[in-house]
């Protein structure tokens, strides 16, 4: 995927992929949003609220800045006041393409099924560790 690029209050933002530790952040933040059935640009950015600002610093990263370097205070800072919502509307369409996010939700829910985890085919919890027959 190519490098997206952005201005917002004067300084350049890229969007790229997201790498592990943005997608731990990413989930501390929205674990307990109510997420709509679709998940299209407005909805999500109805459903972040005011926790916007917060998710744009932890997805986006300052021109030449390592996700680790960069200072997601300040940045959700300058986005409470300058991201606009058009440019966050393709922010998060970006996001969408980039990272493809339903096609890797099917993708682990597959290979969980694949390797036993989750539930039976008769619907019942499969057990993590089945106990001896007879005992």
């Amino acid at each position: 995927m190519e490098l997206k690029k952005y201005e917002i209050g004067g300084k350049k933002y890229t969007q790229q992929k997201l790498v592990l530790g943005q997608v731990q952040q990413l989930i501390a933040l929205l674990a307990e949003i109510n997420w709509p059935a679709a998940l299209s640009a407005p909805a999500i950015l109805m459903a972040l609220g005011d926790k916007g600002p917060d998710a744009f610093a932890i997805i986006l990263n300052p021109a030449g800045i390592s996700p680790k370097e960069k200072d997601r205070p300040a940045m959700a800072e300058v986005f409470k006041e300058s991201l606009d919502l058009e440019l966050a509307t393709e922010v998060i369409e970006d996001f969408l393409s980039c990272n493809r996010i339903a096609s890797l939700s099917k993708k682990y829910k597959e290979m969980a099924a694949n390797l036993g985890f989750g539930k039976s085919a008769t619907g019942s919890p499969k057990s993590a560790s089945p106990s001896p027959k007879g005992t």
